[in-house]
């Protein structure tokens, strides 16, 4: 999947891509989770993300691998 993203000539869907990829891959979650999850759900200081309503309707915090920070940071400095 990273291949496909690196692939990808617009360079802010690259990055949006890039992170969306690096949730999933990093922290574990679910397509669906990732689509739900908001800005604020993301402590970068904590280095962790809240999911609100996981599988099951499960509240849980999931650590933040330091690539995905970089990620997160890289797509948010496109916004």
């Amino acid at each position: 999947m990273l291949y496909a993203v690196e692939a990808e000539k617009n360079e802010v869907k690259q990055i949006r891509d890039k992170a969306i990829v690096e949730t999933i891959r990093l922290a574990g979650l679910r397509v669906e989770e990732v689509s739900e999850l908001k800005i604020d759900h993301v402590d970068f200081k904590k280095g962790s993300i809240i999911v609100l309503d996981g599988k099951g309707g499960k509240y849980r915090t999931v650590p933040m691998h330091n690539n995905l920070k970089k990620a997160l940071k890289s797509w948010l400095g496109t916004l």
